[in-house]
C-alpha cells in the first residue's frame, strides 16, 4: 500500500487522523500548534511521524484545501478544524 505524505498548513493532524484510520501516513513540515495536538489527543489520536519525500509516497497539499491555518486557534476552533480535517481524510480513504 502506497504512503500518503502530507504537506501543507495541516498536514501534522491530517496524517494522524489518516493512521487513525488505519492507513499508512506520514507528514512533512512543522509539528502542529498545542491547540490542534489537545484536539487530537482529545479525540485518541496518536501523533503520525515526520518523514522525508519518499518516490512512492501519494503527496496531498493540504492548502488546497482552503482551511484556516491552525496556528493561534483556540481549543474550541482546534476541535472544530479537527473535525474538518476528519472528513476530507475520509474522502480520500
Amino acid at each position: 500500500m502506497t504512503r500518503l505524505l502530507f504537506v501543507g498548513p495541516h498536514a501534522a493532524a491530517a496524517a494522524a487522523l489518516c493512521v487513525r484510520a488505519g492507513r499508512d501516513a506520514a507528514f512533512s513540515g512543522p509539528a502542529p500548534p498545542d491547540a490542534v495536538v489537545e484536539a487530537l489527543e482529545e479525540a485518541g489520536v496518536s501523533r503520525a511521524a515526520r518523514a522525508d519525500h519518499a518516490p512512492t509516497d501519494v503527496v496531498v497539499d493540504t492548502s488546497e484545501w482552503g482551511l484556516p491555518e491552525p496556528v493561534g486557534l483556540c481549543l474550541e476552533e482546534a476541535r472544530e478544524l479537527r473535525d474538518v480535517i476528519d472528513a476530507r481524510v475520509a474522502g480520500i480513504l
